[in-house]
């Protein structure tokens, strides 16, 4: 039978679109066995850039596979949004061996906490704490201060090397004794801290990311300025995200 120029063309077209799926085929099968043959924990710390580390503050002895060191003795207390760590903010605090954050150039940390009053007796407190132990001029911290009015408001700092930036919010206090969502996030050149949502403060320091770094909760990793209150949840997220992306807002 005797084609004409349109039935040639046709039949080319055919041959090569089933020569591109059968390439497009291939690249799956190739990427499916890689993923068979590469181990997990590897897998993991890959989806690791795109993905927040929750962690559930329910027990003393390992939080998000991380093993723990405790000091003095923090309680594990069921409360009214659920399971926390309680610290009585005097020599109540914990380390956790291992960082979600490490050589993150970008992060989000949130935690979800409740300060209890403990004006004028403790009135700087540290809550969360990332550091290499021997690298004390890179490192990030959450903190609080108390007023005399029963109320606290946010402090966060970041240190690299020669820079630093504290955002001290004391125009921002809030009522102690309630649930609050605090939100830590870093981009490009800019630091910007939230509570409950609402951005209070912000500024720029060119950030050095930490490595092999330790999280403490509940005060400083030299086991100083203790704090006074409940831990139910923490975030760490290696990017910026928005205020409507954060993790533990609707907790």
């Amino acid at each position: 039978m005797t084609m004409g120029r349109g039935q040639s063309h046709a039949v080319r077209t055919s041959t090569r679109s089933s020569g591109f799926c059968a390439h497009i085929l291939l690249e799956m099968l190739v990427l499916l066995f890689v993923c068979a043959i590469i181990p997990s924990p590897l897998m993991a710390s890959m989806s690791d850039t795109t993905t927040s580390t929750v962690w559930i503050l329910d027990n003393l002895s390992s939080i998000g596979g991380h093993p723990v060191t405790v000091v003095g003795e923090p309680v594990v207390k069921a409360l009214d949004i659920g399971t926390a760590i309680v610290f009585d903010g005097n020599d109540d605090g914990l380390i956790v061996h291992g960082c979600p954050l490490d050589t993150a150039a970008s992060f989000t940390i949130e935690i979800l906490f409740k300060p209890y009053a403990a004006f004028p007796s403790n009135v700087e407190q540290r809550f969360l704490h990332i550091q290499h132990p021997q690298r004390d001029r890179r490192r990030v911290l959450v903190e609080l201060r108390l007023t005399d009015s029963d109320k606290w408001f946010i402090d966060t700092h970041i240190r690299a090397d020669s820079s630093s930036l504290t955002c001290l919010a004391d125009h921002f206090p809030h009522p102690v004794e309630e649930w609050y969502h605090v939100a830590f996030v870093y981009e490009k050149g800019t630091a910007r801290h939230y509570v409950n949502g609402v951005e209070e403060m912000s500024g720029q320091v060119p950030y050095v990311p930490v490595e092999n770094a330790q999280v403490s909760l509940g005060m400083r990793l030299n086991k100083k300025w203790f704090f006074k209150g409940a831990i139910r949840a923490v975030s760490m997220t290696r990017r910026a995200l928005r205020p409507e992306a954060f993790v533990l807002s609707g907790s």
